[in-house]
């Protein structure tokens, strides 16, 4: 080995490079929300894996629908839970979360379901459970979020330093100031 590092080097890349064929043979990236955010997580995903996301938004946002390597829908539902789920009367275009998950799932793709903004990040980890369920017992679901109540925990600015904190995390120093007894 320490002759000859470079060949080491070599095995390393390609082990890497074969781990990429094989995540990016597997997933299906499924974006909800039509932002920046979208966008780059999209993008991310076709420069690391070569896949092709689907980003599902509630109005057309030219840099997602024009985009040449993803997919998108305009589904002006989404921002809706019970359209999400499945129980809202007029599912006519998207039915669901779950039917849409189960239907990538029954074509042999794991989809990886990822949320662009708040609200539909914390629709993912309340409803992470049903979504994942929706897949059937044959298949793979990804929905790579917290419990809700860890991720409502973390969403307080002192609470996610103190979790740093106790994880030995570095985190950006903060000055706190209680502006509660200030006068004009």
């Amino acid at each position: 080995r320490e002759s000859n590092p470079g060949v080491w080097k070599s095995v390393r890349l390609r082990a890497y490079e074969r781990k990429r064929i094989e995540i990016a043979m597997n997933i299906k990236p499924v974006i909800f929300g039509g932002d920046i955010l979208a966008y780059s997580y999209a993008r991310c995903m076709h420069e690391a894996y070569g896949v092709r996301s689907l980003v599902i938004c509630s109005n057309d946002v030219k840099m997602v629908t024009s985009s040449k390597f993803l997919d998108a829908i305009v589904d002006h539902g989404i921002e809706d839970t019970a359209y999400l789920l499945g129980s809202h009367p007029d599912g006519e275009h998207f039915h669901g979360i779950q039917a849409f998950v189960a239907q990538v799932a029954a074509a042999g793709d794991v989809p990886v379901l990822l949320g662009s903004g708040d609200w539909y990040a914390r629709f993912l980890c309340e409803y992470q459970d049903e979504l994942i369920a929706a897949c059937g017992a044959d298949a793979r679901c990804v929905v790579p979020y917290l419990p809700l109540e860890k991720f409502e925990s973390i969403m307080h600015k002192d609470e996610f330093y103190a979790a740093c904190d106790r994880a030995g995390v570095d985190r950006p120093l903060t000055f706190e100031l209680d502006m509660s007894t200030a006068t004009e």
